[in-house]
């Protein structure tokens, strides 16, 4: 490891265990510093602010919450049991491990309101790929309904996450609206059937 990379590496963990011992608005970046034992000018060569270092220990943080989730979800054999997992698991997870840091989302300032919602849509999108894998896994093993495409089905509910969303722009929520219209007769036959075969509950 680079000494650049070493140093970046100690501010991060340093600003996780403080982020996660006190929260955003009790951690400073004086306090990282005397953690990690830099300056706090050195800090600010790797993280232009308090805002980005904070996000990018929820990022990593993420990341060791996602791989704990797959391991957990390939443990399991069995379709409904993989399904079960992804359902309770990452409220479990984040709940458990970092609620703190999740306040902390919520008191980021205004101005840094885009990078949490981009945050927010990175973690969408990562949840969505993995719920894709375990449909593609449903359909491969003769479950699912032959109505059912794990793409398709996994785009509908990002969709219809994204028409709750207050920080989705109108235009794209118009465009969000003419999609859900779209897959209306999928959308009536998840609720009126389910997405397992029929015959097969």
């Amino acid at each position: 490891m680079s000494e650049k990379t070493d140093k970046k590496q100690r501010i991060l963990n340093s600003a996780m265990e403080l982020f996660l011992r006190y929260g955003y608005l009790k951690t400073s970046l004086e306090d990282i510093a005397h953690k990690a034992g830099f300056g706090k000018a050195t800090i600010y060569h790797y993280f232009p602010n308090k805002e980005v270092l904070f996000l990018s220990v929820m990022e990593i943080k993420c990341d060791e919450l996602f791989i704990a989730m797959r391991e957990i979800i390939d443990a399991e054999s069995g379709f409904e049991e993989k399904i079960a997992v992804f359902i309770r698991t990452p409220v479990k997870l984040l709940y458990e491990h970092l609620p703190v840091m999740l306040e902390g989302l919520n008191q980021i300032p205004y101005t840094y309101q885009t990078m949490v919602v981009e945050f927010g849509q990175s973690v969408r999108i990562r949840m969505c790929d993995l719920l894709t894998e375990i449909l593609a896994y449903g359909k491969e093993q003769g479950i699912l309904a032959g109505f059912i495409d794990p793409v398709r089905f996994v785009a509908v509910v990002y969709d219809w996450l994204l028409l709750g969303d207050p920080n989705v722009k109108i235009t794209n929520a118009r465009e969000l609206i003419r999609k859900v219209d779209e897959d209306n007769e999928t959308i009536t036959q998840i609720v009126l059937y389910g997405i397992i075969k029929r015959g097969m509950e």
